[in-house]
């Protein structure tokens, strides 16, 4: 009834305990070039919202959620 999803809503999760070699890990397959697209883009999503952003900011970051979705 005209209402439609919100795609973002500002939420920030809590920092989560993630080591540094699971990071370069990602890293490292975010830069393949074998990778599927959506999964070097999930890789991406996890390692912006390590660094503490919020999930507004991450979208906007990786253009994964837009006015328009």
């Amino acid at each position: 009834m005209g209402l439609e999803p919100t795609c973002l809503e500002d939420v920030r999760l809590p920092r989560w305990f993630f080591p540094e070699d699971d990071r370069a890990q990602l890293r490292t397959f975010v830069q393949s070039t074998s990778q599927l697209h959506g999964l070097v883009q999930q890789a991406r999503i996890v390692l912006a919202c390590a660094e503490g952003l919020s999930n507004v900011v991450v979208a906007e970051r990786l253009g994964v959620c837009g006015a328009d979705s």
